[in-house]
């Protein structure tokens, strides 16, 4: 009887490995298709002096990938963008989650509006919005040095996008006031699964709002913080629009990422092969800083 129990338990144990793998199949076929082939091919690409015209590329083995890295300023830019994640991702996700527990307690219309106020950028192009900072940001006419100079602390006007130690911090603010909006509209919906009870009882038990939120609401927001983290870490990766239009990477090669690189060295060099290779490099170094953060999320929110 405890063979045949046995026998019927493992059976129904593979249907139902079976009929997930079998449910599973068309969502692994698109991934396969839309992602992992064209992956691959760019892989492939990559190893050619293809010029972007036909698949008439030559290979060239290595010789891309060791030219990007012996650029003169490589180094340069993929500090840049390191430091473009380490400015952009804290401060847009501390900002966002903060927003969305203030607006929570709110509770009524007004709360409402100020989210939709909030999430407005979002709906804008990152051209358009580059423009409205560039006017904003501009040295003799621009209304943030204007405003500064009315109010008497003309010192503090700077050349926020000509300045070398300011460039990146002033880019970084404007994709975080794009951006903000997106990541809070997600932290709002995971706060709306937290259970009341909760927050009940820890003002029964005299914590406050500050520990409420230290204590309930940050781990039990663990799943959202993380899914945030990780695409503001891509998305950060990917955008180049801002540096395009607001600086084209300048001064000098100061405020240059490696996804403008990608496009300058595609679209205005005709340089199709090394513009893959460095594209495989950001995706390499993107896929290296997104498990790290998977790893110290996982180990914070032990889950």
């Amino acid at each position: 009887m405890k063979k045949r129990s046995i026998k019927k338990k493992m059976s129904g144990h593979k249907k139902q490995l079976l009929g997930g793998i079998v449910l599973s199949l068309p969502s692994m076929l698109i991934v396969a298709i839309f992602f992992l082939l064209p992956m691959l091919f760019t892989l492939g690409l990559s190893f050619t002096d293809w010029n972007g015209i036909g698949l008439d590329g030559r290979f060239v083995g290595f010789s891309n990938y060791v030219d990007v890295i012996s650029e003169r300023f490589f180094w340069q830019i993929l500090l840049n963008t390191l430091y473009l994640i380490i400015l952009y991702v804290p401060i847009v996700n501390v900002l966002a989650l903060v927003l969305a527990a203030i607006l929570f307690n709110i509770r009524s219309r007004i709360s409402v509006a100020y989210r939709s106020v909030i999430f407005f950028p979002n709906l804008l192009s990152p051209v358009v919005v580059s423009f409205i900072w560039i006017i904003l940001y501009q040295y003799q006419n621009g209304i943030i040095n204007k405003a500064l100079r009315f109010c008497g602390l003309e010192n503090l006007a700077q050349d926020w996008l000509g300045d070398k130690f300011l460039v990146m911090p002033s880019i970084s603010l404007t994709i975080i006031w794009f951006a903000v909006g997106y990541f809070m509209v997600i932290y709002f919906a995971g706060l709306t699964i937290i259970p009341t009870e909760l927050y009940e009882a820890a003002r029964i038990e005299g914590a406050g709002r500050v520990q409420q939120f230290t204590k309930i609401t940050v781990p039990m927001m663990m799943p959202s913080i993380k899914i945030n983290v990780i695409f503001s870490t891509i998305g950060a990766f990917s955008s180049f629009e801002f540096t395009k239009v607001m600086t084209n990477g300048g001064p000098g090669f100061y405020s240059a990422t490696l996804a403008l690189q990608v496009f300058n060295y595609a679209y205005s060099n005709l340089q199709y092969g090394k513009s893959l290779a460095i594209a495989m490099v950001m995706a390499t170094v993107a896929g290296l800083v997104t498990l790290i953060e998977w790893m110290l999320l996982r180990k914070k929110g032990n889950i």
